[in-house]
């Protein structure tokens, strides 16, 4: 099975089609912290990675890195895109969803995350195991186990298992 972050493909046309051969595809992945807090199992955002090989000029149209994906039933928003170039140096700039005629320089990176979706259903009504095996695959983090759906984890060498007690106490009066 596929972790969160594991390269899922870097040889396909994402690559081309974006920047023609200026460009290599450094990881596409899956994007945890795109993803949106349901009760229903949905999808996560995608990172798209890319090394510029040369100078050339970037243009990208894109949508939902402003107004973020909207939730059902009680579901919340999902989480907004992102296009950065060079992402953590110190030149690091966001563009708009749509810009024309970016500049880029040969060794700059540009990393594409495509948005997460919205929810289905309150996040706190999710099953404390499916929330548990999601930390477990990687696709939620412990923290965001308790802050969005209501469920504390405590691990034991390599293994999480629920906190009951905790649990019945950030869910309120919802049941375990």
């Amino acid at each position: 099975m596929t972790q969160c972050g594991d390269v899922v493909d870097c040889c396909g046309a994402q690559a081309s089609d974006l920047v023609g051969r200026e460009a290599r595809c450094r990881r596409v992945a899956l994007a945890p912290h795109l993803q949106h807090v349901i009760q229903q199992c949905g999808g996560l955002g995608i990172r798209r990675e890319y090394l510029n090989l040369a100078d050339a000029r970037f243009s990208i149209r894109s949508s939902k890195h402003v107004i973020a994906p909207l939730g059902a039933a009680d579901g919340e928003p999902g989480r907004t895109g992102d296009l950065t170039i060079n992402p953590g140096a110190p030149e690091e700039k966001h563009l708009p969803t749509r810009y024309a005629d970016y500049p880029l320089k040969a060794g700059d990176v540009f990393c594409l995350d495509s948005p997460g979706g919205g929810g289905l259903g309150d996040p706190k009504r999710r099953d404390p195991a499916k929330v548990l095996a999601d930390v477990a695959e990687g696709y939620v983090s412990p923290e965001r186990a308790a802050s969005d759906y209501g469920v504390a984890l405590v691990r034991k060498g390599h293994e999480w298992s629920i906190d009951e007690a905790t649990t019945k106490k950030l869910r309120g009066k919802e049941s375990v």
